[in-house]
């Protein structure tokens, strides 16, 4: 099935339908994705799929697809809001997840245990910027997120110059921006790995208001360009 957002009486609900877009049902009722701003808001399968993993808030919450056994799976320890979530294949006490504040900055991007509620590894943290488009291996071993390395804040949340970098967990090395096709006046965002994990998705749009994203693939050691896959489209998801 594949879930996917609708707003519903003022509310941003998750739904699920066929892959022929039949049997559309509500998933989230009372409860529903909440935080900093809808659209930078993201939600997961977990646990096999027999879970939707999704934030309100500082909390993140799980449901069934049949909307019910909703419940609370984290809280962050210093009222920030959870604004994306991730998780490994073959882990399913361990969820990557972005948070930010009300004005969707003080960005940090880390893992976290289910069951001890503590962090494990901090990614990214005490950058200026926004950051997101978070994916984490199936062997929990690697990190994919985009930040625009312009730094800049402003009040309309206007990103610049996004980039996408990876990060091996478990290395002290530091995080490397990817190399694109991406020019000045384009940002790269919502990446994802492939199902080989030998390369990544994601979306490319100019940094103006308003500008219709294209969706794009790249392939890890490869010397081709940038492989455009479709046009004015976004969110993509590579299973």
């Amino acid at each position: 099935r594949i879930a996917f957002l609708r707003n519903s009486g003022g509310a941003t609900q998750i739904y699920t339908m066929n892959f022929d877009g039949t049997d559309v049902r509500q998933v989230t009722n009372q409860r529903p994705l909440a935080g900093f701003r809808i659209e930078q808001l993201n939600y997961t399968w977990a646990q096999n799929d027999s879970k939707l993993y999704y934030p309100h808030f500082d909390k993140l919450y799980s449901i069934n697809p049949d909307g019910t056994g909703n419940k609370l799976e984290y809280t962050t320890s210093d009222g920030s809001f959870i604004s994306e979530v991730a998780v490994p294949e073959f882990d399913d006490d361990l969820v990557l997840l972005k948070t930010n504040n009300s004005s969707g900055y003080d960005v940090r991007i880390y893992t976290a245990r289910i069951s001890t509620g503590m962090e494990e590894t901090v990614i990214l943290e005490n950058v200026d910027g926004a950051a997101g488009g978070i994916d984490i291996s199936a062997n929990a071993d690697k990190v994919l997120y985009t930040w625009d390395v312009s730094g800049s804040e402003n009040t309309v949340y206007r990103i610049f110059e996004s980039r996408i970098f990876t990060k091996d967990l478990g290395s002290s090395d530091p995080a490397i921006q990817l190399e694109t096709d991406v020019i000045t006046g384009e940002n790269d965002i919502d990446v994802r790995f492939s199902p080989s994990e030998g390369g990544v998705i994601f979306s490319r749009v100019k940094n103006n208001t308003n500008a219709i994203p294209d969706i794009y693939s790249l392939v890890f050691d490869d010397n081709q360009n940038d492989l455009l896959l479709f046009t004015k489209a976004f969110m993509p998801d590579w299973e």
